[in-house]
């Protein structure tokens, strides 16, 4: 993402392809990313419990934390990683789909798949 595009999009980019490309497993690329994910979930939820500390009645959408992978194989480690491993981003035990707080989507199916109650999208860029 370009210098220029950053500053149309609010949050943190964080950007690690050039020391993750050479991580060989699912561990390897765990343990890189799990820093940057850290950090991004740590300012993620500043945002939401800002938000969620507002009355219902005036709060807008809730703020939500996407992360992109390279491909389908690794947003399904992160995706598993995420939704075990953060208490706000944990999916509720026997809970449908569309009732999660963290989903991996195909870009092209989210509009017509995401609930009102995502938190966290995994995504293959």
């Amino acid at each position: 993402m370009s210098q220029r595009e950053r500053g149309r999009y609010p949050g943190h980019y964080l950007g690690l392809w050039h020391t993750i490309k050479g991580a060989k497993s699912k561990d390897d690329y765990l343990c890189i990313c799990k820093g940057a994910i850290e950090h991004a979930y740590s300012s993620w939820k500043k945002d939401f419990e800002t938000w969620n500390s507002q009355p219902q009645s005036v709060r807008g959408p809730s703020p939500v934390m996407v992360i992109a992978t390279r491909d389908s194989t690794k947003a399904n480690w992160v995706f598993d990683h995420v939704s075990r491993d953060y208490d706000l981003l944990k999916n509720p035990p026997n809970a449908r789909p569309e009732d999660w707080v963290t989903i991996q989507v195909d870009s092209n199916v989210f509009l017509r798949q995401a609930g009102e109650n995502v938190r966290c999208m995994i995504q293959r860029a």
